[in-house]
């Protein structure tokens, strides 16, 4: 187990989450609600075709 100083963990603990990190979380709701309102039935290129995709970029495996 490698070594960190106290203070740094404690840092990295009491960081606010990164804004990669919110869009992320924000990005897996708007999914998750799509693919319920579809009862389960859409798959990832139905899930990318819908309005939703207008307020945001992908890039690469985003989705």
């Amino acid at each position: 187990m490698p070594h960190v100083a106290e203070s740094g963990y404690y840092a990295w603990r009491n960081r606010p989450p990164s804004n990669v990190l919110v869009r992320h979380a924000w990005l897996t709701e708007a999914i998750v609600d799509i693919h319920t309102a579809s009862r389960g039935t859409y798959g990832s290129r139905r899930i990318h075709a819908q309005p939703v995709r207008g307020l945001y970029e992908t890039r690469g495996s985003s989705m």
